[in-house]
C-alpha cells in the first residue's frame, strides 16, 4: 500500500513489473477494507436523500457474468488500456468503443451512444492517419492528469446506474462517485504496475461482492 501512495503523489508511465500473489492478495485485502469504509459515505447520504438506481431485473447468470466477467473487461479496456499508448492498445479499445455504442443505442441511452460515437470517429481518424506517434506523445506528456482522469471518467459513468438523475444527484455526485474514483486509482496502479490482466482481475474480485448484493435482492 506504501508503494501506491507513492505512486500517487506523482503518477507516471512505468514499465509491467512481475507481481507475486502473496503481494497481489494482501493489495487486494487492503483496497477492499478502504473501498468499503469510503463506501459508508454514500450510504449514509443515500438514507438522508433517497437516489435510486436502476433495477436490473434478470437472471443470478447474467448477473455473475455481466458484473464479475464483461463489465472487468469492457471497463478496464475503455478507462485504462490506452494509459499503456501502443497500437494493439487503441484497436482493442476502438472495438470496446463500438461495442459500448450497440448497447448503449439498444438501451435508448442516447447520451452514451452520442459520446462513444464521436470518440470512435475520432479515434479512428488518429489511428487511420497514423498519428500513433502524436498520440503516444500526448499521453507520455501528460500522463500525470490523464492517470486521475481516467479514475475520475470511471466514477463519473457510475452516475448513469441512478435510476433518475436529478439536480439532487448532480450536486451530491462528488460523494455518490467516491468509492468509484478511489477503485480507479487502485485499478489504475495495478495496470500500470502489473498489466492489465491483473487490473481486470482486482476488478473482478472486486465486483463480486455487489454480484452478491444483487443476487440476494433478486432473490428475494
Amino acid at each position: 500500500m506504501q508503494t501506491f501512495l507513492i505512486y500517487l503523489k506523482s503518477p507516471r508511465y512505468i514499465k509491467t513489473e512481475h507481481i507475486e500473489f502473496s503481494y497481489f492478495f494482501k493489495f487486494f485485502i487492503q483496497a477492499f477494507v478502504i473501498l468499503l469504509f469510503v463506501s459508508i459515505l454514500p450510504a449514509v447520504l443515500n438514507l438522508i436523500v433517497d437516489i435510486p438506481e436502476n433495477k436490473i431485473e434478470t437472471s443470478g447468470f447474467f448477473i455473475i457474468i455481466g458484473i464479475i466477467v464483461l463489465a472487468p473487461i469492457i471497463e478496464e479496456v475503455f478507462f485504462r488500456l490506452w494509459l499503456k499508448p501502443l497500437y494493439i492498445n487503441y484497436l482493442l479499445l476502438l472495438f470496446i468503443l463500438v461495442c459500448v455504442v450497440v448497447l448503449s443505442f439498444l438501451k435508448k441511452q442516447f447520451l452514451v451512444t452520442g459520446i462513444t460515437g464521436f470518440l470512435i470517429i475520432a479515434l479512428t481518424f488518429l489511428l487511420a492517419g497514423k498519428k500513433i506517434k502524436a498520440i503516444q506523445r500526448f499521453v507520455l506528456k501528460y500522463f500525470k492528469y490523464l492517470f486521475f482522469l481516467s479514475a475520475l471518467m470511471f466514477g463519473l459513468v457510475h452516475l448513469f446506474n441512478i435510476e433518475h438523475l436529478s439536480i439532487v444527484a448532480l450536486v451530491v455526485s462528488p460523494v455518490l462517485i467516491l468509492p468509484q474514483f478511489v477503485a480507479g486509482l487502485f485499478l489504475g496502479f495495478i495496470r500500470m504496475k502489473f498489466g492489465i490482466f491483473y487490473s481486470i482481475l482486482f476488478h473482478s474480485l472486486i465486483n463480486i461482492f455487489p454480484a452478491l448484493m444483487m443476487l440476494i435482492n433478486t432473490t428475494y
